[in-house]
């Protein structure tokens, strides 16, 4: 399976993975799970991927952390393609009509831009550097 951080990344539109790995790790710290915005807890068995992003201005790191719930949904939700890190909750919302955050049943999807733009103010809102 592979991992994608980009949603553009079947386009060629985003930057390319040039290593990557990922693994289980027992906080040692708190952190905010990339998915749902948990905090994840001291002790807490998380996902962890790293990955070297080629980029046209060079090379960079991209980390992500998952708490282990959001790990297993997203491990039983992604197809032979991968999965994109982050986009659980607009792919739940868009196949099954849930936002599992809240709770609430959705009965239409807003436009990716308009998504995105949530995720990106949820994300500045929980001090995660936007995808």
């Amino acid at each position: 399976m592979s991992i994608s951080c980009c949603p553009l990344a079947s386009s060629g539109d985003c930057d390319e993975i040039a290593w990557s790995t990922e693994r289980y790790c027992i906080a040692r710290q708190e952190h905010i799970c990339i998915e749902c915005g948990k905090t994840i807890k001291v002790g807490e068995t998380f996902h962890l991927i790293r990955q070297m992003m080629s980029a046209p201005k060079g090379k960079r790191w991209r980390i992500w952390k998952t708490c282990q719930t959001c790990a297993i949904m997203r491990e039983q939700l992604s197809c032979e393609e991968g999965y994109y890190i982050g986009a659980m909750r607009d792919l739940l919302k868009e196949y099954y009509g849930i936002d599992y955050i809240t709770g609430e049943l959705v009965t239409t999807t807003a436009p990716y831009s308009t998504w995105y733009e949530e995720e990106v103010k949820r994300y500045k809102e929980l001090g995660i550097e936007a995808i």
